[in-house]
């Protein structure tokens, strides 16, 4: 465990750095991105109707590439579903993320290719490293993270998979992460929002036997000036996390405002 704990932290100083670099240069880091792009799709069918072996700048990209919409793009998605191979992008497109309503009234399917789910499992780590970054000393690797997303529930269409983008990514954790997160694989797995932010509440700080009585709320409150005058930050954090999500579905108005001093005090850390 010990030196999985190292291997994680490293992995994360790294990640760390490779961010500072880009920032540095965002300009010529977002180029340098789109054209590797551009280099792994030149041989689908979406390279090739666009020339993208011939593009060598932003500009040469900007030309050859129109615009689209979704409902330009969409039909040449889905025909995933059926297992077509190399339409936008290298392979099949096995994953596809719901988006929640929209303007157009309708939940659109977008596609998650395996690069997709790696880049956005990378960027996990970099959320960690930020987090080291305001607390200085904070030792990730010792305790859980509470990641609060979409369900893991994914349902079949096709050839494919399709749920929540927050989902899909979860879904592919490696195992050794499990370790390190909650909720637990059956709470992860709840597609109703409020029964979902009820669970976790039962979670929050291991206080499952506080929140079945009547006086939780206090509970929570003791539990944050405790951590507070302890100087531990972390748990004086976390308490007033879990103290917003048992406000949540009775007040809003009231966990918003939980919420916005729970980041007014992190942002004074600086």
């Amino acid at each position: 465990m010990a030196l999985l704990r190292w291997v994680i932290e490293q992995a994360i100083r790294r990640r760390r750095r490779q961010v500072e670099a880009a920032i540095r240069n965002p300009a010529e880091t977002q180029e340098r991105l789109l054209l590797k792009f551009v280099r792994r799709a030149k041989d689908t069918e979406w390279g090739r109707t666009h020339d993208y072996r011939l593009i060598r700048s932003v500009a040469n990209f900007q030309r050859a590439v129109p615009i689209n919409r979704y409902e330009d793009l969409a039909p040449l998605w889905h025909r995933a579903f059926d297992g077509a191979r190399d339409v936008t992008w290298p392979g099949h497109i096995a994953h596809f993320a719901l988006s929640s309503g929209t303007t157009a009234g309708d939940s659109k399917a977008l596609p998650v290719s395996r690069d997709a789910i790696r880049a956005n499992l990378r960027s996990g780590t970099t959320l960690l490293g930020l987090c080291q970054q305001q607390v200085p000393g904070l030792r990730l690797a010792d305790g859980r993270t509470l990641y609060f997303g979409g369900s893991i529930k994914l349902e079949r269409r096709g050839h494919c998979w399709q749920g929540d983008a927050s989902g899909i990514n979860a879904a592919h954790l490696p195992r050794f992460a499990w370790r390190f997160r909650l909720p637990e694989h059956d709470v992860a797995a709840i597609t109703d929002w409020e029964a979902k932010v009820k669970a976790i509440c039962e979670l929050a700080l291991g206080l499952r036997m506080w929140y079945q009585k009547q006086n939780r709320a206090a509970h929570l409150r003791k539990a944050a000036l405790l951590a507070r005058r302890s100087h531990n930050p972390s748990l004086y954090y976390h308490a007033l996390t879990a103290l917003g999500l048992a406000h949540q579905a009775a007040n809003p108005q009231k966990a918003l405002a939980i919420s916005h001093y729970l980041l007014s005090q992190t942002a004074g850390r600086d």
